[in-house]
């Protein structure tokens, strides 16, 4: 997985500019899902229940980070979706620790400043106090600024300083330039550090930066909608470059702008950037109104329509905006409005009647006076004393306020640290009790008396029984903060923790216990319970409950798994049922996970029984999944009902509660029944790890993304018929774990289910006949059908089952036939019956004629780092490369981790690349099935495709394998119909795990490299070249020769008959292949089909060589003259590429090329005259002789019919072009010594790009090209010859037109802006026109 680089926050912020407000880590934020999905580029479909206008979030984390190759800047933030009622913005305050911004300034840039050859003025002041001193004294005073992109790529720029004190960046300007591919409008920004380090940044025009929309996907979109729907942590990333606004908003701003009573005609004023500078405009709001009623009603994103005072200043021509981003001018009287904020009320511990009044301590989440307030008008309450914590602090030590200040940070930090999906089903609302807080970073407290206060008894004699059994004992007067912390931790399970600090808190001062002393007022209390109070929330969370009565062992073990959990960053709340009155049945609405330590303690209480058979009810109501854990007692105790068991059980029955007894009894059977593990002392650490793993997997499936997704699709499902699901993925997918956790979860709707796994495999253990009657036992109730399977009608199937809801089953379906002749056909099967098939061919799916079919995506990377964790830490330097070479397959990343884990730490990379080599055995009968089931072209192909072509384009595979002689369009629909490959972007993707062993199957052909048909390994081809042993076997070779040097014998290729592809490339930039033949060679193989070497060595390729087969000729930085001398048969060559080659004097022979398509000679230097070389047929699509310095003449090409691209620019010798191809598109003349243009250029009706950049011996346009109405971009920087008169003014008033027809369609289409300023004044030495 590649590590993104993320960016300094100050060189970020300085080059995104002043208006871009990124919120700080742990500031509360409103998400915007309508506004994020403005960023897509088309409406997403969204699966989740309907989605919230705008959604709470805590901002966790925050990566400021900028675009590989157009350095277009984008922060990806990840939020927390927070429950409703947590909106206490007021004490919102996050402290910013962000250094203070480098010195800099910004720039916008004009067309001068991006013309070839240009410079860059910068401000004088500026440059003499931030760049390094200039030597004055010199008559010209230059110096070299070394300067850093946000990439921390380094740029060297000649900085002069010239007359008057002009300060000019010249040489290295106009490079920096064009590889960041800059334009008029886009902005400089340079930055200086205090340690003197130089930073360049660009700021992109709006909507100039890119294309947001292909780069924020619909995916990435309705995945982070759903996760905020469903109250999961999540994504999203934000450009700021994009013309659409935040939707990540301060939720302070957010709810101050929606105080506002909004109605038309109120004026606003808003602040926004143009030139790289903020301003000020005024407007008027016209109308209130949702935007889209219906999708997002009481939305207020862009609630306003406004009128602006001065439309011309606005850049993006806004019709609509926020009000968070405007500030109002004057308040006018207002309609009410639908409220889009919720007010926050205090609330108190439960009153009850015939207590008396007493003084009860409120630490609030407000200011003491609103505080007073909202409870005198809302609670039956009097305010006797208010008062601020400031006196109680200082009657402390200073030691103490140290400890507990360390202590709150250590909490925080513990509970904070892991990042984890969260759910706000089942969180809890906050209750009865106080809402501790600080207010101007001090707790407030407000004493009130009540008429009436009751709190629950237990919570306070639990707590003292709690300190009492401390080492040593404590009461209540001794116990400090760690004390409470720790008693908090153990219910945590109950999802309460908030009231029941709220009752603790008042129990206390009811018991005399003082404010200053109050455990459950400290700062470390309040921190924990913030913290526990997010942690609660979590989806990923797992259950640990017992029934633990004071035993050390099981209160060991339980912090084993509790510690376990937390590592791999999974919540684990523990419940312990002993003595627990209620069970809290909303807990179970936040786990799907459990783990249960069963012991003799569940005997000791009816009650505890009782919460079992609750559990064990909520198991199969929600479809849970539990692992019992045998603590200290064994199966037989249970089943048998032996020991404590037995005599418990007795007890009861003689007290007249046969009834329970009985449930109890079922429960235990229940319990027995599932899979379950015997704790024993000597081996608790690697049960603990073994659980752990176990239940964290289960957690994975429960929480998969395919799973929701299809959940989601059998939902909404309404068919009028039966539904028939599909279905489908490549092997170790997962589905078959999906489709048993779908059966788990579904079947308890329908009266008859069936689940046959793994159908393949029990059709050629069992056979047909046999899973038939299986079947319809299963259906019909019986152990054995009185008449044969095969002799049931669909029809009378029907009928009989028309009054019966039916769920069936059948993983891994390899053959329609197969599935039809288990179930009789699927005829007979009507509403109210569902089936669902699994398979990894889509094509089985269709034959069983599937009216829906899910294709199971592979994992992303997230998911993948969650699932590694079972496996790895954190720190482990393998789990890129695990989560790499996995591809997203949960069996490659389970059982490479699995492998790699038992490893020790400093051998699990090299341990990774043997099982590379090597698969384990799992994943290659995975693969096998897939693979053994495909005839031999099929087989070819995918060999070909791992051994050499992943990631290549499939029309490149297609015209390189179809010369081999295999049908490889439809081999590759096969493969991909297998799911063995994929089509991404039209490039074969190959998951690196089937590479693998693909690889490996060449690998066993022989165990000598010169026995094996492929060859992809540095050290096996060089030894089999070296060593001059190549055979008859070897049919490809790929070399990477990157830092390889090596000399090869005149023969290496002679006994390699059968020797297809051939390339020898160099992977790393700069390197160069140095294979040295110095005594030349003698051949190559007759059959090559592909010749790709790299820096070829010698002048011409061997005479005996006869290239009939070839098809494609790579060569480029060669140091060849000619190819051949005579004439050759070149009948199947389509693309030949020999750039760079700059001895390269003679092509004649590729005339004899009569299907050639590509030609690329670029940088041929040598090249005069190729107006004989050039084949004269109608198939060549592509001429490329773009800098051939020398080339004085080109052929006329009326008969090259095919032609779309012809690139001569700087060819500086070239003077005339004759006719041109008819069906040109692109035309590239750029810095060519041509006067005039070939009247043939104004029949070109498709030509779309006309390059003339430098040609400054052009006199004149011919006519054809001022009037054309298909040219999109003519460029004519340089043409210092070519005066306006000549240009003539339809071509002027043409491009004028369409500048203003772009500029009125801007808000759905933003183009370059074309550059004509100047053009009135003549003559004009330098412009540029673009249309597009």
């Amino acid at each position: 997985m590649e590590q993104e680089r993320s960016l300094e926050p100050q060189l970020w912020h300085a080059c995104a500019g002043s208006m871009v407000q990124i919120p700080t880590v742990h500031s509360k934020v409103f998400y915007f899902a309508q506004g994020h999905t403005e960023h897509a580029h088309a409406p997403p479909d969204f699966h989740a229940p309907r989605v919230p206008p705008l959604v709470l979030c805590r901002v966790v984390a925050v990566k400021f980070l900028a675009d590989a190759e157009t350095d277009d800047l984008n922060a990806k933030i990840r939020l927390l979706p927070l429950p409703e009622n947590d909106l206490d913005l007021e004490n919102d305050t996050v402290v910013d620790l962000t250094p203070p911004k480098p010195a800099y300034f910004v720039k916008t840039l004009k067309n001068n400043d991006v013309n070839k050859g240009a410079g860059f003025s910068v401000p004088r002041r500026w440059a003499e106090k931030n760049f390094p001193p200039l030597d004055v004294t010199a008559k010209c005073p230059y110096q070299t600024l070394i300067v850093k992109d946000i990439r921390g790529k380094t740029w060297k720029f000649r900085h002069i300083r010239g007359t008057p004190r002009r300060h000019m960046l010249t040489t290295g300007w106009s490079t920096f330039v064009e590889q960041k591919k800059l334009i008029a409008g886009d902005s400089i920004v340079f930055l200086r550090y205090e340690s003197g380090d130089l930073y360049v940044g660009v700021r992109r025009t709006k909507g100039g930066g890119g294309d947001t929309a292909r780069r924020v996907t619909v995916e990435a979109v309705t995945e982070a909608v759903e996760r905020a729907a469903c109250g999961l942590a999540f994504e999203v990333v934000y450009y700021p470059q994009a013309s659409t606004p935040a939707f990540c908003v301060k939720a302070a701003d957010v709810r101050a702008a929606m105080r506002i009573k909004w109605c038309s005609g109120m004026r606003f004023k808003m602040i926004f950037e143009a030139e790289g500078f903020s301003r000020m405009t005024t407007g008027t709001v016209s109308t209130v109104q949702v935007v889209d009623p219906i999708r997002w009603p009481n939305s207020p994103w862009r609630l306003l329509e406004v009128v602006w005072d001065k439309p011309e200043l606005v850049v993006q021509k806004v019709k609509r905006v926020s009000p968070w981003l405007v500030e109002l001018v004057s308040d006018m009287p207002a309609d009410h409005l639908p409220p889009f904020s919720h007010r926050k009320k205090i609330q108190l511990p439960h009153l009850s009647h015939g207590v008396p009044s007493a003084k009860i301590p409120l630490i609030a989440t407000m200011n003491p006076q609103d505080a007073q307030t909202e409870l005198i008008t809302n609670w039956r309450a009097k305010v006797v004393e208010s008062s601020t914590k400031v006196d109680s602090e200082k009657s402390r030590s200073k030691q103490q306020i140290v400890e507990d200040n360390e202590l709150a940070f250590v909490v925080t930090k513990s509970l904070s640290d892991a990042k984890r999906s969260r759910s706000t089903e089942g969180s809890g609302e906050s209750g009865s009790g106080s809402i501790i807080t600080t207010v101007a970073g001090k707790p407030s407290t407000i004493t009130l008396n009540m008429r009436s206060l009751s709190y629950p008894n237990d919570d306070l004699s639990s707590f003292c029984e709690f300190l009492s059994s401390r080492l040593p004992p404590l009461d209540l007067s001794g116990c400090r903060a760690e004390d409470a912390i720790d008693f908090l931790r153990m219910q945590q399970a109950s999802g309460d923790v908030e009231a029941l600090v709220g009752r603790l808190s008042a129990a206390c001062e009811v018991f005399g216990i003082k404010p200053q002393d109050n455990p459950f007022h400290n700062v470390a209390v309040t921190a924990y319970l913030k913290a526990a109070k997010e942690m609660t929330q979590e989806t990923e969370c797992i259950l640990v409950f017992s029934c633990n009565d004071k035993d050390v062992d099981e209160t060991l073990f339980i912090e084993t798994i509790s510690k376990k959990l937390q590592e791999r960053e999974v919540t684990p709340l523990i419940y312990n049922l002993s003595w627990r009155k209620d069970i809290d049945t909303e807990i179970f609405h936040r786990f799907s996970v459990g783990i249960m330590v069963l012991s003799h303690s569940y005997t000791c209480t009816r009650q505890s029984m009782d919460h079992l058979v609750a559990i064990l009810e909520h198991w199969k109501a929600k479809n849970l999944v539990i692992i019992p854990i045998y603590f200290k007692v064994t199966l037989l105790d249970i089943c048998g009902l032996e020991g404590r068991f037995e005599a418990a059980f007795l007890q009861y029955l003689n007290s007249a509660q046969p009834g329970s007894v009985q449930k109890w009894k079922a429960a235990l059977a229940e319990i027995a029944s599932m899979d379950g593990h015997e704790w024993t002392k000597e081996t608790q650490d690697m049960l603990a790890e073994e659980v752990v793993r176990n239940a964290c997997l289960k957690l994975y499936l429960k929480n998969s993304k395919n799973l929701v997704r299809i959940l989601a699709l059998l939902n909404h499902s309404q068919p009028s018929d039966a539904d028939i699901v599909g279905i489908w993925g490549m092997a170790g997918i997962g589905k078959t774990s999906i489709a048993r956790e779908i059966f788990g979860i579904l079947a308890p709707r329908y009266d008859v289910c069936y689940f046959l796994q793994d159908f393949y495999l029990m059709c050629q253990k069992k056979g047909l006949r046999q899973i038939r009657d299986d079947f319809f036992s299963k259906v019909f109730g019986e152990d054995k059908l009185s008449i044969s399977a095969y002799d049931l009608k669909p029809s009378f199937m029907r009928d009989w089952f028309h009054n019966k809801t039916i769920f069936v089953v059948l993983d891994d379906v390899s053959n329609a036939r197969d599935a039809e002749a288990v179930v009789g056909g699927f005829g007979w099967f009507s509403h109210g019956h569902r089936i669902i098939l699994t398979s990894r061919r889509k094509q089985v799916l269709v034959q069983c004629k599937v009216k829906e079919s899910y294709e199971i995506q592979k994992l992303c990377e997230t998911e993948s780092f969650r699932l590694c964790k079972q496996f790895l830490n954190g720190e482990s330097v393998v789990i890129s490369e695990l989560i790499s070479c996995s591809s997203g397959i949960p069996l490659a990343l389970q059982v490479l981790g699995s492998s790699v884990s038992k490893q020790p730490i400093n051998n699990m990379k090299e341990h990774l690349q043997r099982l590379r080599r090597n698969p384990p055995t799992q994943i290659q009968k995975a693969f096998r099935r897939s693979f053994d089931g495909i005839d031999e072209n099929e087989k070819n192909i995918f060999l070909d495709l791992a051994c050499f072509f992943r990631g290549e384009s499939k029309d490149h595979v297609v015209q390189l394998l179809d010369a081999c002689g295999f049908l490889t369009y439809l081999g590759i629909c096969d493969l991909i119909d297998e799911s063995l490959i994929s089509l991404v972007d039209n490039r074969i993707e190959v998951p690196v795990p089937f590479q693998d062993i693909g690889r490996y199957i060449v690998h066993e052909e022989d165990e000598d490299p010169c026995g094996r048909s492929r060859l992809w390994d540095s050290n096996d081809i060089v030894d089999v070249l070296t060593n001059n042993s190549g055979t008859e076997a070897i049919e490809g070779i790929f070399l990477n020769a990157s830092d390889l040097t090596c000399e090869l014998s005149p023969t290496v290729f002679d006994k390699m008959y059968k020797l297809r592809l051939l390339k020898f490339y160099c992977s790393t930039s700069g390197n160069q292949c140095m294979l040295s033949v110095p005594q030349g060679l003698n051949t190559l193989p007759d059959e090559l089909r592909l010749l790709h070497w790299e820096n070829y060595p010698l002048k011409y390729l061997p005479q005996k060589f006869n290239p009939e087969n070839l098809v494609e000729v790579n060569m480029p930085y060669s140091y060849m003259e000619m190819l051949w001398e005579g004439k050759k048969n070149l009948e199947k060559l389509k693309k030949i590429n020999l750039s760079h080659s700059r001895n390269l004097t003679d092509i004649l022979m590729l005339s004899e090329a009569l299907n050639l398509e590509y030609i690329d000679l670029e940088g041929c230097t040598s090249l005069v005259d190729i107006s004989a070389s050039i084949p004269r047929c109608g198939k060549l699509v592509s001429l490329n002789m773009k800098d051939c310095s020398r080339l004085r003449s080109l052929p006329s090409m009326v008969d090259l019919t095919s032609l779309k691209l012809l690139n001569v620019s700087g060819c500086l010798e070239l003077e005339e072009i004759q006719d041109l191809a008819p069906n040109l598109k692109e035309l590239y003349l750029a810095g060519t010594a041509i006067r005039e243009l070939p009247l043939s250029i104004e029949n070109l009706a498709e030509l779309t790009t006309l390059d003339l950049e430098n040609c400054k011996s052009l006199q004149q346009l011919p006519f054809g090209i001022k009037i054309s109405k298909s040219i999109v971009k003519l460029k004519l920087f340089g043409c210092t010859s070519l005066g306006l008169i000549s240009m003539g003014a339809p071509l002027l008033s043409h491009f004028r037109l369409r500048k203003r027809k772009r500029l009125s369609d801007s808000s759905t289409h933003k183009p370059r802006k074309t550059a004509i300023k100047g053009l009135s004044r003549p003559p004009l030495p330098k412009f540029s026109l673009h249309s597009s």
